[in-house]
This record gives structure tokens, C-alpha cells and sequence, in this order.
């Protein structure tokens, strides 16, 4: 037996990537448990590394994050090795970082949360 439940919206989408070769392109997917995992395990690499500056690793969680929706669209594996995290970080082009970011949150797009508190001001 299958889950089976009404889709909305894309799974993924395919981005050009040249910067990588001529005709790469870098699967943006929307995120599943095994992407939660991924970025979670990547996190948890960042917070034990010593050779960051605290005030860079910003900059690698939101890395971490992005390759861990990012696939090989032929295959479905992860685009970018754990390893790679220092250069999405200093040499990704600004560019394909910012077509792979709107293509993330496209596919998930990030639901302000309202805490009890700010609700009861409200009323």
C-alpha cells in the first residue's frame, strides 16, 4: 500500500546551474522528511566545527539548508557533498545562489508564526 494524498503545488524545480558546466541543472525540491534530515545532520557538522567564525555560521546553517533540498535530477542524489558546505558558502555565484534560494522557498515558503501572546494583544 502507497500513501496517497492530493498534491498541491510543485515538488521540485529544475534550475540551470552553467557556473557547474554547460548544461547542469540543479533539482530544487521541496522539502521532505529526508531533507529535514539532511539539513539537521549538516547543522549539527556546523555547530561541532572550531574553524568557523561565530559570526559565519549563519551563512552555513542557511547552506546547509539549501543543499539539503538540492538533488541530481537524473539520479535524485544530493547535488553537493557534506564537504562542499565551505564553498557554497565563500564561492557559489551570487546569482545561482539567489535562483536556488527563490526556488526553495517558492516550494516552501516560510508561514509567519504568531505565538499565543501576540494573539491575545490582538484581541
Amino acid at each position: 500500500m502507497s500513501l496517497k494524498f492530493k498534491n498541491e503545488g510543485l515538488a521540485f524545480i529544475d534550475v540551470p546551474a552553467p557556473y557547474f558546466g554547460q548544461d547542469v541543472v540543479i533539482r530544487v525540491n521541496k522539502r521532505a522528511v529526508k531533507h529535514y534530515i539532511r539539513s539537521s545532520q549538516l547543522s549539527t557538522k556546523i555547530v561541532e566545527r572550531k574553524d568557523i567564525a561565530e559570526e559565519d555560521k549563519i551563512a552555513y546553517h542557511v547552506a546547509a539548508g539549501l543543499m539539503s533540498v538540492c538533488t541530481i535530477p537524473s539520479t535524485g542524489e544530493f547535488a553537493f557533498a557534506d564537504e562542499q558546505v565551505d564553498d557554497l558558502v565563500n564561492l557559489l555565484p551570487k546569482e545561482l545562489y539567489e535562483e536556488l534560494a527563490v526556488a526553495a522557498f517558492s516550494l516552501d515558503p516560510v508561514v509567519e508564526q504568531k505565538t499565543l501572546t501576540a494573539k491575545k494583544k490582538k484581541s
